[in-house]
């Protein structure tokens, strides 16, 4: 009955984990609010499914729960700490961000990448067509041909006005990054 208990714990417990750090993701309300546990990004089935017949078994869910437990159970005591869950959310929030990182480089290298080398030369990322004037102009606002330190820093401003508005915090952080890097809700 014990280890009974136990295990349902831990599926419950790995669930909760993975479903609340999606359901963050969705905003308040979200309709896939606890997906993360069945089929969201925090799921992977091929993973859970160990006998590779395409089907999950209660089995299987159990000790893929179980295993995710374990994950973040870091010292072997057979529970998860607050620092072993924020850790393991930290681990799992920098994993996510290099993924973003690398399809935001991918979608970039698509767009001018003009040599198709793989790679994105400073005449490719900075082509004067496109930065010396467009750009120029738009932080030149009174057009004297001159940027100054009020002009860039209003510009700076603006920037970080309309990151705000799309969920960006410091440094590039979506709402729930902030959240769990400094342990208060944003919401």
């Amino acid at each position: 009955m014990k280890t009974m208990t136990m295990t349902a714990a831990a599926a419950m417990i790995a669930m909760m984990a993975g479903g609340a750090a999606y359901a963050d993701q969705r905003g308040p309300g979200g309709m896939h609010g606890m997906q993360g546990a069945f089929g969201g990004p925090e799921f992977d089935f091929s993973a859970a499914d160990t006998d590779g017949n395409g089907q999950l078994s209660k089995e299987e869910m159990q000790a893929y729960a179980t295993s995710r437990f374990g994950a973040a159970d870091t010292d072997g005591d057979g529970a998860i700490s607050k620092e072993e869950m924020l850790a393991h959310m930290e681990k799992r929030d920098a994993e996510r961000r290099a993924e973003r990182r690398s399809r935001m480089y991918d979608r970039m290298l698509e767009r001018v990448d003009d040599n198709d080398d793989g790679k994105i030369g400073i005449d490719e990322m900075m082509p004067p067509e496109r930065t010396q004037t467009r750009m120029f102009d738009r932080i030149d606002a009174d057009g004297d041909g001159m940027i100054s330190e009020e002009e860039f820093a209003e510009m700076q401003k603006m920037r970080e006005d309309r990151r705000e508005r799309r969920g960006h915090g410091e440094r590039g952080e979506h709402r729930h990054e902030r959240k769990w890097r400094d342990g208060r809700d944003t919401k």
